[in-house]
């Protein structure tokens, strides 16, 4: 499969599909996939973004020598696909101790941007709480903002987010 032409082709579950189930597990196919998403086609990001995702959920391992390249990218404008599948698998993953410091920073940054998408936004209250499960002196500077956030008006998935979030801590889980 020509990875490139199919994500050419179009924007489609079929498409993404296709591509997640020739990739699999497979490193090299992976990376041809990474070198489309790390490229300069917008277009291509966002469509590349959505097959990455997809693998890294079921592959996390595949991911780990990308990492330097799609953490930048959280913060450059582009597509919101982009940093919502950055995200999402940032979920997924053990992520090293180099890059926790810039993605917490980040996630605080998406939390409290109300003009950020509800998916990037419950995202990253995932990933900055888990971010806090390993360093519990960060919830100092993480628990006011969601306890406010609550205070308002929220879409469900925000919501639902920041009470696990919160519920976890209160227990004392990893969550």
């Amino acid at each position: 499969m020509d990875i490139l032409a199919e994500l050419s082709a179009g924007h489609s579950r079929a498409i993404t599909t296709r591509i997640v189930n020739y990739i699999g597990s497979d490193k090299v196919r992976f990376a041809v996939l990474m070198k489309i998403f790390t490229g300069d086609d917008l277009r291509l990001q966002q469509r590349s973004a959505w097959a990455m995702s997809d693998i890294v959920v079921k592959h996390p391992q595949l991911i780990k020598p990308f990492l330097k390249n799609i953490i930048p990218r959280l913060r450059q404008s582009g597509h919101p696909a982009i940093a919502r599948n950055i995200l999402r698998i940032l979920q997924f993953i053990d992520l090293p101790e180099k890059y926790e410091s810039v993605v917490f920073d980040d996630c605080l940054r998406f939390i409290k941007s109300e003009s950020t998408p509800v998916a990037i936004r419950a995202f990253a209250v995932t990933v900055a709480g888990h971010i806090c499960n390993k360093y519990p002196e960060l919830q100092r500077e993480l628990r006011p903002v969601l306890r406010e956030l609550m205070t308002l008006q929220q879409q469900p998935a925000m919501s639902h987010r920041i009470k696990l979030v919160l519920k976890a801590w209160e227990r004392g889980t990893q969550d």
